[in-house]
């Protein structure tokens, strides 16, 4: 990563590429949210219409989309700490 001050163009070029896959990352983050409480809603409608086979699928499903959900919140994280040290290196002073 380079120094804001002293490449700023360098340095704000390589901090969008991380927030464009920050917002990228989000977008497929809550897309998985929305994937898992539509699951949810239609498990819970297949078990109160008694059809335990659907439920039953739609639980395997709903392991899957979570599992989706977990490794895209990682994700998010691990980008979002990348943006942090970016950020922090960018200010830090030159040690002599």
């Amino acid at each position: 990563m380079r120094r804001a001050d002293h490449d700023p163009a360098q340095a704000e070029a390589q901090m969008q590429v991380l927030q464009d896959e920050a917002g990228r990352i989000d977008s497929l983050k809550d897309e998985a949210q929305e994937l898992v409480d539509d699951l949810e809603r239609k498990m819970n409608a297949a078990h109160e219409a008694g059809n335990d086979s659907e439920v039953a699928e739609l639980q395997k499903q709903h392991q899957l989309a979570e599992q989706n959900l977990e490794v895209a919140e990682q994700e998010f994280e691990s980008v979002m700490d990348q943006i942090g040290q970016s950020t922090q290196f960018w200010y830090v002073d030159d040690e002599i």
